[in-house]
Formats: structure tokens, sequence, C-alpha cells
């Protein structure tokens, strides 16, 4: 039952393309890959692969969502399962789903991508631009996303005859198709807060000291987070912190006294949990409650599952990011008028593409009109790019316009210039923050957007699981 291919005399006809052959092992790990790719595009196929006797994979229908995720965790490694979100998102012509990979399971290269159009693989450049928008602001330098998705559509809005391996295709509504890809998988990256890393720890994994009491600290006042924001600096940069004076200590001390062992405090701090988390022994929030500061840099906090350790300055930098992202959004562009109009030189397919899409830089604030057959002049600027280098800025802007149908650069550049600011505004090192606004920082974390990371792609705090903890400990041993 199934199909086998026999090959015999490959080089029968060509017998010149021999010896551009390489060694075996690296032919064989071509066949693997393509084993692999196939694999992958039919979950309800088995599979078996053997090489000089030896069975390489063997692979069984996977029909369910966990079996399917037993095939690719053999296939593509557990890791990218376990740092991976599932998600399932139909519309009205089409529907997307498959695994993309947490912005901190980056990689150096671009060798764990895979994308399926009707369940055949493709390396189209408009996917991957379009899935490379959709990690921006989270991925660090010059690392690549991994991700394994599954794009259905009709056959009929695809055509697949554009290249020989059938590895490209180009789509009639190439557009459409665009900001279908980057804005689903934007929305599963940026609403996957710290409460869906975590995972749940349940009460017989628990330590009896934890059983028995609550680790949650009362809920803080609300705090404005502009009480924490200091003067800019151009970077962040560590330097050893003063060390507390003798009285700072002393009241230290009488506040970590009042709290874990004055009984009305303690009283009050649990008549302030909901009853189910006073019997589930679990905290309301996913970061938990802030216990110390270290080194004026990063917060140290308790939840559940055992110790979370929050980089303030970066945490900081993206609530700060992400809030003037939702103001610019929700106000008009201030414009400027520039004192000095600035001519702008195109090519004639330039030229069609902005006489077609001119109404992308009237709605980002542009103020353009056409010179000449291909020239433009540029009278008004959005205020926030006044000092940019418009000129190059309108140039790339067409040139995507041109290849992609679609350009996103305007808003790259803004979101740029944000980032600097927030950068700037953001708690640096050696800024002593109080337990209030230690708390009202982390809440502010679990319910922004993209809190993993901030701008720059560096990951915000961290997870030690009581487990770990023991273990290093040798605990129970």
């Amino acid at each position: 039952i199934g199909t086998t291919v026999e090959v015999r005399d490959l080089f029968f006809n060509t017998p010149a393309r021999r010896k551009f052959l390489r060694t075996d092992k690296t032919e064989f790990t071509h066949c693997e890959e393509t084993i692999r790719r196939l694999a992958l595009s039919r979950h309800h196929v088995a599979f078996t692969l053997r090489h000089n006797q030896k069975i390489i994979l063997q692979l069984d229908a996977a029909i369910s969502i966990t079996e399917q995720e037993r095939r690719i965790a053999t296939l593509l490694s557990k890791d990218f399962i376990q740092n991976s979100i599932h998600f399932d998102h139909p519309a009205s012509d089409m529907r997307l789903w498959g695994w993309v990979g947490l912005p901190t399971f980056s990689r150096s290269q671009a060798d764990l991508q895979y994308c399926f159009v009707n369940g055949r693989i493709v390396r189209d450049k408009l996917i991957t631009h379009a899935l490379r928008k959709a990690y921006q602001d989270v991925l660090y330098q010059q690392r690549h996303p991994t991700y394994l998705l599954y794009l259905e559509i009709d056959p009929e809005q695809v055509d697949v005859n554009v290249h020989p391996t059938k590895h490209e295709v180009r789509f009639r509504e190439s557009r459409h198709i665009y900001g279908f890809l980057s804005k689903t998988v934007e929305k599963i990256i940026a609403q996957h807060r710290p409460e869906n890393q975590l995972e749940e720890t349940k009460p017989d994994q628990m330590t009896p000291a934890l059983q028995s009491q609550p680790v949650s600290e009362p809920k803080p006042a609300q705090v404005n987070l502009a009480l924490i924001e200091t003067p800019a600096k151009p970077t962040y940069h560590y330097q050893p912190i003063n060390k507390p004076t003798a009285a700072v200590i002393q009241e230290q001390i009488k506040h970590y006294q009042a709290l874990h062992q004055n009984p009305e405090a303690s009283e009050s701090k649990e008549a302030l949990q909901p009853e189910s988390n006073q019997n589930n022994c679990q905290p309301e929030h996913a970061l938990g409650y802030a216990l110390a500061e270290l080194k004026g840099i990063y917060i140290l906090a308790e939840n559940t599952q055992g110790l979370i350790i929050v980089d303030m300055h970066a945490a900081h930098e993206r609530i700060l990011y992400e809030k003037m992202k939702a103001l610019l959004e929700q106000t008009k562009t201030e414009t400027q008028l520039l004192l000095v109009p600035i001519s702008v030189s195109t090519s004639q397919r330039e030229m069609a593409a902005f006489e077609k899409h001119n109404e992308l830089f009237f709605n980002m604030g542009f103020s353009i009109e056409k010179l000449g057959p291909q020239t433009l002049i540029l009278r008004e600027v959005p205020q926030l790019l006044q000092h940019a280098d418009i000129k190059q800025l309108i140039s790339d802007v067409l040139a995507d316009l041109c290849e992609h149908n679609t350009s996103n650069r305007i808003t790259e550049q803004q979101h740029a210039i944000l980032q600097s600011i927030s950068c700037h505004r953001a708690v640096q090192a050696n800024r002593q923050l109080t337990l209030t606004e230690m708390n009202q920082l982390l809440r502010e974390l679990e319910n922004i957007d993209r809190g993993g990371q901030c701008n720059h792609g560096r990951p915000t705090w961290k997870q030690f699981s009581l487990k770990a903890l023991d273990d290093f400990f040798l605990r129970g041993r």
C-alpha cells in the first residue's frame, strides 16, 4: 500500500551533471529535506525513510493537533514546538493556520521557515517580506523568525507556473494576501501575553510552604508611570549603585517585618485577594509581585512558579513605545510645511506607482504633486519626520510599491523615532523604585502588546521555576 519510486541511470542523458554531485552525505541531506517537507505538508500521510538498510524516519499519520505537534517535534525539534504559538485563523476567502515561533526563539539564519500554499511549499518573496514585517519591533538585531504556516486559498487566485521548481508563486490579489499574512501573524505575536507563556503550576507540584500560604502581595495603588520617568540619556549603561544608608536599610527592614510578621497586615493582605486565589494559592498576575530591586537594574518578583526577573529599563521602554504608537494611530498626523520644496526624480514605473497609490502618501501626512513626467515635488511632510532623509524615504517607498504593491517604510521610520524617544525616556539604571512603582510596572507589562521584548528585541523578563531552583540547590536529593 502506498507509492514506490525507483530511480535508475539518473545521469544517462546528462552525464556531465554527475561531476557536480557533492558527497554522499550532502546529497542524502537534500533527499532527507525533501521528505521532511512532504511530511510537513501532508500530516495525514505516514512516511518511512530508509537509508543504507537503516530506518531514518518513521512517521505515523498525524490527525489531531497533539499528533501533528509530535511529528513537528521530530522533524523540526522539540524546542520549536515548545517556543511556538499554534493558531488557526480563517477568513472569508482564505485560511491561515500553523505555528509561529516566539521572538525569543529566533535564528541566525532563515533555516527554520516553512510556508505551504495549498499543501505545496513555497519560498516566495512576498510571503517572506510580509512575515518579516509581522516580526518588526520584536526581533533582536539581524535575527530571523521561525514559523511553520499553511495558507489555504482558492487555486484560481494563485499562479504556480512562475518558477521551474514551483517554489515561487504569484497571487492575483498580492496586496490583499500581503496584508492578511502580516496582520494575522503580527496580531498573534502581539496578543501573546505572559500568562500564555508561563506553564500552569499544579498544587501538587508546589512546595508545602507555597501550599500553606498565599505568595502574592496586595494590589498596589494605581500609579502613573510618568512618575518614574527620568531625564533622557543617550544610552543605557550599567553603573554600580551607591550603597543605601543605614536609615534606608532600617526603613526597609521595618517594611518587610510589617508585611511578613504583622498578623493584621497578613489578614488584610489575604482579605484583598479573591477567594479563588486564596484557595488555589496562586497570584492574580502572571508576573507576580515585586520583592526587591537588584543593582538598580532588575526587579525581582515572585509568582506561584518561582522567581521572575524583569529588566525594568527594557520593560518600561516597551510600555512607553506601545503607548506612543497607539497615540500616533488615534490622532491626526501633524504636518510641517517645507520652507524649500524637495524635488524627487523617478522612473516611469515609479511615477505610475505613485499615481496608483498617491492616497498612501496623503494619508501619512505628505503633500506631493506631479511636476513633470518623471519628477515629483514635495511641499509638506509629517512633523515627526521633519528631520529625516525625506528624499531617500520617498524613493524607497516608490521602490517598494513597484516591487510589492505596498510599503511600510513611512510607518517604520515613524516607529524608529518613537523607539528612540521611548528609549531615552524609560527609567534608567540606578533609579531606585518603590515596591508600588515596581508592581505598577509589572501590571503595565502584563497588559501591553509585545511585552516580552523591548524595542530592540531584547527580552524584558525571565521566569525561573521553583523546580529549576530546587534542582540547582539539590533539594529533595
